[in-house]
């Protein structure tokens, strides 16, 4: 079963590690069973489905000179939080290890209680050593040690960065009387005299912030997106909506109190698959986008270019490719700025039956990079390091931006190529010249018809006039194949109908549209300055949607560890 990091463990009992040499004793204790369902209301009492359960062993040990804790538990006593389904990287027990310097920084001690910014620095560090490490029950606390230390008192709730729960203002979801910690003495060489000192953690929290190999794989395993994640031709695996997307009525969305409702369901939607269809839109177009952004971030974005509200259809002169009938291939809008927009809202104003074409396409270039990955390494390597060059130049407007087109978690060793996806950067529209020397761009470019086969289903195999393979090698034209037969199947296309809102997420989804014409007496005409395709657009900040989600999750959680998958703004989802 899919398991998030501890959420909800709570021990009774006992462990004492001393630091004595060759007199490390490690001791088996009791622990109360996670709560299934805390009432918020009751914060004074233990729920009463709670029961005692003996484990095994756990053990705590002090290592290397005092500078590393050890703790070590059995698996199934991490909590499962709401995203079953991921199998265990590892069956075998937990062991993980705290280094006394991360312990150091993020002792409750050296927060404000208020707040949870931090009143240490790695800078500060005095050179402590872990003298004793034990799990304490919080009755057994001494009146002055309450006194010279912070407790992690109410608990920080699943997700939370900071070790105590002060900053949300809340309620805890567990009688703190039943909380065990785990208790640190210091020892602090000050001016040739040893000063002792205590810290005290809350297991849960720190079991949810544990960097062992394991805990790391696991992390990767919930965030990272892969093609399982990825939009088919006919929308979300599974679904029975007409348009194969999570469809959202509009009035619930943006009525729902701060609980979320339908607003978690359609933020969810879009964090999931990456796109999601709002209907039942009872106000005009420019009111509609304006109010719906409003509920998804608290603002409109990226508007000094085009306007926080923006209007998609054909006109003569264009600024913009998309202001056209022509096909457009399949990008990110503002790929040029330093943060593109998060989401993207584009509400069909006016859809007329007689247009030829013009169908709205998404592809989650996100996952096609994980799938480039394990049929094209080289070339998917290539576009990891060649910084290609985006670029948005006309009367009013000078952006450029160089940015490599997909984005690799940062890790120990930079030269691996295996590390986890966490951005992708596609927008042949709005590209410039390629700055790279000659080979090097040779292999770029490869590389780059590679890719854009996998994202643009428009693209033809190359083949000669007499229909023969061209010059290209059996291998690169069998990986042509490959990639052309990824898009064909996770394009998802759409006519929009009028009245209905297309939200998507700018940063994961390559959105794209057909060609179109108009068609009057039988003829085809162009449809330049016709308004028989009008979208009404607008974008939102990546970093206050996120907000907002997330703020959304937490007060829905119910005490469980709530992950999401990563939305290729440059970070891997955490904790």
């Amino acid at each position: 079963a899919r398991r998030n990091p501890l959420s909800s463990l709570r021990y009774f009992g006992r462990i004492e590690s001393n630091l004595a040499k060759n007199n490390i004793r490690f001791c088996g204790f009791k622990h109360v069973a996670p709560f299934s369902s805390i009432v918020k209301s009751l914060p004074s009492q233990t729920h009463s489905n709670s029961v005692q359960v003996a484990i095994d062993e756990i053990k705590l040990q002090v290592i290397d000179g005092g500078k590393v804790v050890l703790i070590k538990l059995p698996r199934e006593y991490l909590v499962q939080g709401d995203d079953d389904g991921l199998e265990d990287v590892d069956s075998g027990p937990v062991e993980t290890t705290f280094d006394a310097t991360w312990l150091w920084l993020n002792c409750p001690s050296g927060v404000l209680s208020s707040s949870g910014q931090r009143t240490r620095s790695p800078g500060d560090y005095p050179g402590s050593i872990i003298s004793t490490a034990s799990i304490v029950h919080t009755q057994s606390i001494t009146p002055s040690e309450k006194k010279t230390s912070v407790l992690p008192l109410p608990p920080p709730p699943p997700g939370c960065c900071h070790p105590i729960g002060t900053v949300y203002k809340q309620t805890s979801y567990i009688d703190p009387l039943a909380e065990t910690l785990l208790k640190i003495t210091w020892k602090t060489q000050k001016s040739r005299v040893t000063v002792e000192s205590v810290s005290f953690f809350d297991i849960a929290w720190l079991m949810q912030w544990r960097c062992d190999e394991t805990a790391l794989k696991e992390r990767r395993m919930r965030t990272e997106i892969t093609s399982a994640h990825s939009l088919r031709r006919n929308g979300v695996v599974g679904s029975n909506t007409d348009s194969g997307l999570v469809e959202i009525d509009f009035n619930q969305a943006i009525n729902e109190d701060k609980s979320g409702g339908d607003l978690h369901k359609l933020m969810q939607a879009i964090f999931s698959h990456g796109a999601a269809i709002v209907k039942e839109l009872i106000d005009g177009p420019h009111a509609s986008v304006a109010k719906l952004g409003l509920a998804l971030a608290g603002s409109l974005s990226h508007g000094s270019l085009y306007g926080d509200i923006f209007h998609v259809k054909s006109i003569t002169d264009a600024i913009n490719i998309a202001y056209t009938s022509v096909p457009l291939r399949p990008h990110q809008d503002m790929a040029y700025y330093e943060s593109m927009p998060g989401l993207q809202l584009l509400h069909c104003a006016v859809m007329d039956p007689h247009i030829l074409g013009g169908e709205s396409v998404l592809i989650d270039c996100m996952a096609a990079a994980e799938q480039f990955r394990r049929i094209a390494p080289h070339h998917f390597e290539v576009l990891c390091y060649s910084p290609a060059t985006f670029v948005k130049q006309r009367k009013g407007a000078s952006m450029t931006y160089l940015r490599p087109h997909i984005v690799l978690q940062e890790g120990p060793d930079m030269s691996k190529f295996d590390r986890e996806i966490i951005a992708v950067n596609w927008s042949p529209p709005f590209e410039g010249p390629l700055c790279l020397p000659l080979e090097q761009s040779r292999d770029y470019f490869a590389a780059y018809s590679a890719f854009e086969r996998m994202l643009d289903d428009s693209l033809p195999l190359k083949l000669q006039k007499d229909g023969q393979i061209s010059s290209e090698s059996h291998s690169y034209h069998n990986l042509m194949s490959l990639c052309s037969q990824y898009a064909k199947e996770h394009t998802w296309e759409r006519k929009l109908n009028p009245g209905e809102m297309l939200v998507f997420n700018n940063r994961r989804m390559l959105h794209g549209r057909r060609g179109f014409s108009f068609k009057k007496n039988s003829h085809e005409v162009t449809a330049a300055d016709n308004p028989g395709r009008h979208l009404v657009g607008a974008y939102t900040n990546i970093d206050d949607t996120l907000n907002r989600y997330r703020v959304i999750c937490r007060s829905m959680c119910d005490g469980k560890q709530s992950s999401m998958l990563n939305s290729g703004n440059g970070s891997s989802s955490v904790p």
